[in-house]
């Protein structure tokens, strides 16, 4: 089933597509060998929403270790500018997600410090994918804030 997140203020919704859920749980470091995995979040901007239809995750040249991962394959850029021609300039890169070894994870102040000088002026979502639960955030292009899921 998709899930649906918001700001606080309810004036951006975001809908995340049931096959990236999955895909995030998958990653999961649910074993001390497992590194943290991560990569983008592609979809389209609906009005001040956005739906999330996809992401990459990891590849050759991504540097993973058990709490940190580094985004460093060029195949995430080809992903996302394949994405965006085949679908006529609608699907584009929407943020950031990771996971982190813990049951409830939340953003460390490296991962607040990276997505402060890599994310672009504009409105983006991050996730971190944890062990029980996910960590939402969402950029309005210059400060993050915690987001909720709404339940349905």
């Amino acid at each position: 089933m998709p899930e649906l997140i918001s700001n606080e203020d309810e004036t951006t919704f975001v809908l995340i597509n049931e096959d990236v859920l999955s895909t995030l749980e998958a990653h999961r470091q649910l074993d001390v060998s497992q590194p943290e995995s991560g990569g983008i979040l592609i979809g389209e901007y609906r009005g001040p929403h956005l739906n999330i239809v996809a992401l990459t995750t990891p590849a050759d040249g991504d540097l993973q270790s058990r709490f940190r991962f580094f985004r460093r394959s060029k195949s995430h850029q080809l992903i996302a500018s394949k994405t965006w021609k085949d679908s006529n300039s609608t699907q584009t890169f929407l943020g950031d997600w990771h996971t982190h070894a813990e049951d409830h994870p939340s953003p460390s102040t490296i991962d607040k410090l990276d997505w402060g000088r890599k994310l672009p002026d504009r409105k983006m979502i991050v996730i971190i994918q944890g062990r029980s639960s996910r960590w939402y955030g969402i950029w309005d292009g210059q400060v993050l804030r915690k987001a909720k899921i709404i339940d349905n």
